[in-house]
């Protein structure tokens, strides 16, 4: 099946990932814009999950969200992960928690870096720790993790909400 929308999303987004490890993130985000018009989740995520593992192309979108955050398009990348939120984590198998949190996590950067650390949170918990608590055998890679960023989360909510109370915190 070479050539077919499966293969050239996941080609995109290596071509993606490779260039925004780079520091390229106008040719990384093109990359992702070239995805987005040839790869379509709705046709295309089953199979690509089943051919390479996961949807690569759902987790690189999320993950373009943080690279137009570092290219300060704020507003683009709010609505990158909104989008991400909105359409895509639908897509994906609930009870598959590590890949969910491929395409959550950077959901979570940029929504606790533009003062939205309660969605983080709130996403975290209904999209992450509760199916792992269901089952935490869905989750290996991720897991160790899960503790320090629930904490993580508290602390930026925290610092959102009352940062006076931080500060004591943290003289103390």
């Amino acid at each position: 099946k070479e050539g077919t929308p499966i293969h050239i999303g996941r080609s995109l987004t290596l071509k993606a990932t490779h260039h925004a490890r780079a520091g390229e993130l106008e040719v990384a985000l093109q990359a992702v814009k070239t995805s987005l018009e040839t790869y379509d989740v709705v046709l295309h995520s089953t199979d690509m999950a089943a051919e390479y593992g996961r949807d690569f192309a759902i987790e690189c979108v999320a993950e373009s969200a943080q690279w137009l955050f570092l290219s300060g398009l704020t507003d683009e990348a709010i609505k990158r992960a909104d989008f991400v939120v909105e359409r895509y984590l639908k897509m994906l198998d609930p009870e598959d928690v590590d890949s969910t949190m491929y395409a959550v996590f950077p959901v979570l950067q940029v929504y606790s870096l533009v003062g939205r650390a309660e969605d983080a949170s709130t996403l975290f918990h209904h999209r992450i720790l509760q199916p792992y608590e269901d089952d935490p055998g869905a989750c290996e890679f991720w897991a160790p993790i899960f503790i320090p960023l629930t904490c993580l989360l508290q602390v930026v909510a925290m610092d959102e909400e009352n940062s006076a109370l931080l500060a004591e915190i943290a003289e103390w």
